[in-house]
């Protein structure tokens, strides 16, 4: 997994499980949470959890990633695990006192956090 850097335990883990062909939609999902974390960004960490998707996904959490340094932890399983074990996995990699899991394909609405 690529890290967040110094070991500051976040008090949030937002995880996102995702899957192949569903690049388009996470970059909406991430922005959409990406857009309202500032206030919070020191407590939140995002974990996106790839179930070896063969699209898109690693280039759209690395530019994101670039611009929110420290905030975005990317995990890519070397074969696909299954619905179920993706969740899990993603909620394993979460270092966060709480986790809150996020579909690839859902959007934050203004305000949510």
């Amino acid at each position: 997994m690529v890290g967040l850097g110094p070991a500051v335990t976040p008090l949030l883990s937002i995880c996102i499980p995702t899957h192949d062909g569903r690049a388009a939609a996470l970059a909406v999902a991430l922005d959409s949470v990406l857009d309202q974390l500032a206030p919070h960004a020191a407590a939140v960490e995002i974990v996106v959890c790839d179930n070896a998707s063969q699209d898109a996904t690693a280039a759209v959490v690395g530019e994101r990633a670039a611009r929110h340094r420290g905030t975005l932890a990317y995990h890519r399983n070397a074969t696909n695990l299954g619905f179920a074990r993706n969740i899990v996995r993603a909620a394993e990699l979460a270092e966060g006192v709480f986790v809150w899991l996020l579909g690839s394909d859902d959007v934050l609405a203004p305000g949510g956090p």
